[in-house]
């Protein structure tokens, strides 16, 4: 499920949507820091390092666990989660707010500017995960 939801050529193409997204680059407009996506499947991490700056995405990939509080946000949650959110639609604000995903680093209320930016985030992505362009169905 997420391991090819977040294959790298679909994170490669999430990171150009973002770039070609007048609504996002606008939204993430005082945005600095990077954010990783930690998804936890049987005990074990897999994350994903987004490089977001002022409303562009500079880069994207997967990283080691030992990479992980290199960023200034990290979120965590089930595979699940991460697919209910991705995929199918989970609003990611709703998601934090509810425990399904957590905060491990980085400042709440900072954070909390930021909210149209990350349902857009994840709008985009739904957009890019479920084309028929790339490495398959979405999971």
């Amino acid at each position: 499920m997420i391991k090819e939801l977040f294959a790298e050529e679909r994170l490669l193409r999430w990171c150009e949507a973002l770039n070609a997204s007048p609504s996002y680059r606008e939204a993430a407009r005082d945005w600095e820091g990077a954010l990783v996506l930690v998804s936890v499947r049987g005990g074990l991490e897999r994350a994903v390092y987004l490089d977001l700056h002022r409303g562009s995405c500079r880069g994207v990939r997967v990283i080691a666990p030992e990479e992980i509080e290199q960023a200034a946000y990290v979120l965590v949650g089930e595979e699940a989660v991460w697919e209910q959110v991705i995929v199918h639609g989970l609003d990611p604000v709703l998601a934090l707010m509810s425990g399904r995903l957590r905060l491990r680093k980085g400042n709440p209320l900072a954070l909390s500017r930021y909210m149209a930016a990350a349902r857009l985030l994840t709008e985009i992505a739904r957009e890019v995960f479920s084309s028929p362009a790339g490495d398959g169905e979405p999971g």
